[in-house]
């Protein structure tokens, strides 16, 4: 299970550094929960809107 977890958060995060310009400046450390692998449709959106937070506040930071 914790195999697939991490493959999944790995496809996951993949794009959403890609597609950040702050991610070339700072390392990235993701983590899952014991939920993740038994709410597996949930990982997704808790990891956007996670995402979307840590840019936010990295930005703010930046300003």
């Amino acid at each position: 299970m914790r195999n697939r977890v991490k493959r999944r958060l790995r496809a996951l995060v993949r794009p959403l550094v890609c597609d950040s310009s702050s991610a070339a400046a700072c390392d990235v450390v993701v983590r899952a929960l014991p939920a993740a692998g038994s709410e597996p449709r949930r990982v997704a959106d808790d990891l956007t809107g996670a995402w979307r937070s840590a840019c936010d506040k990295a930005l703010a930071v930046a300003a």
